[in-house]
């Protein structure tokens, strides 16, 4: 069975608060977008082989941060099954391939 899901744009007027959560500092969130930038200003700076794969590898790197950061904040590792996966790419392979 499909479900479907509407959203109303007005939720992006709501008013938000951080009330209950904690404070993450910008820094630890923005560096993800910082490297996203640095992969794309590799790409740009030359065409061949090696501009690409150094911008493929700050990607990828770019990745690992962005889920490293996540697993902090929501701490994957504590509420992961006792049978699953240690290391952060395998966690999310597990918890993607759960039934939802």
């Amino acid at each position: 069975m499909e479900k479907k899901a509407w959203l109303s744009k007005e939720v992006f007027d709501w008013y938000v608060s951080y009330e209950g959560g904690r404070f993450i500092p910008e820094g630890n969130f923005a560096r993800a977008y910082e490297i996203w930038k640095h992969a794309e200003r590799i790409l740009l700076s030359g065409d061949g082989e090696f501009h690409r794969a150094d911008s493929i590898l700050t990607l990828k790197r770019c990745l690992n941060q962005r889920l490293k950061f996540i697993e902090q904040v929501y701490n994957l590792r504590q509420i992961a099954l006792p049978n699953s996966p240690r290391d952060i790419w395998n966690i999310w392979k597990h918890l993607m391939s759960l039934d939802r």
